[in-house]
């Protein structure tokens, strides 16, 4: 019998999770099909909010009971050969981003990191991210591919895809990709 394949593993960066956290219920969970996914964040999302005034009441909702235990049983950690290859890999990262100016906290340099180390696909609408990904290989989607993708797979419906453009509205923070998102949306 052949052994089954690991779900790959989409690391969401905060604003990812953020932005669309309240919309889908629950967020962090297993797309299945072919192939499978798992989608997660990192420990340091969490550390990032504790810290972060601002984040805390824009993102109110993120505090609740429910969402902070789907986060905590949603972690990606590496772990072993995988922990040493993300911390290798943040040493190359961080001295490229000084090298190159680029703008990017630590919690977004950790997230390509564990994206490198897992060799799973990060999700983020930060386009100095998205270079960064580009000159290390790390496979990234936008808003908009992670939205098609869980459409795709039936873990989102038209009505959660409207909820979640007339909520970004409504806290006016819109992802970069927003346009192609309703530009998708109406094609359906």
């Amino acid at each position: 019998m052949a052994k089954k394949n690991l779900p790959t593993v989409i690391l969401l960066d905060s604003c990812t999770y953020f932005r669309l956290g309240r919309s889908f219920r629950p967020m962090l969970t297993r797309l299945d099909g072919d192939p499978e996914y798992v989608l997660k964040v990192i420990a340091e999302l969490d550390r990032e909010f504790a810290k972060n005034p601002r984040l805390q009441t824009k993102f109110w909702w993120a505090r609740g009971t429910e969402h902070a235990e789907e986060r905590a049983s949603n972690r990606y950690t590496p772990s072993g050969r995988k922990a040493k290859d993300a911390n290798i890999a943040f040493s190359f990262i961080s001295q490229h981003v000084k090298d190159e100016h680029i703008q990017l906290s630590l919690v977004d340099m950790r997230v390509l990191c564990a994206g490198y180390a897992c060799k799973g696909i990060v999700v983020t609408d930060d386009k100095a991210m998205q270079s960064v990904a580009d000159v290390f290989g790390i496979r990234w989607r936008n808003s908009l591919g992670l939205i098609q993708l869980m459409y795709e797979r039936e873990r989102a419906t038209l009505g959660d895809i409207d909820g979640l453009i007339e909520y970004w509205h409504e806290f006016d923070d819109m992802p970069t990709s927003l346009l192609n998102i309703k530009k998708w949306r109406a094609s359906l």
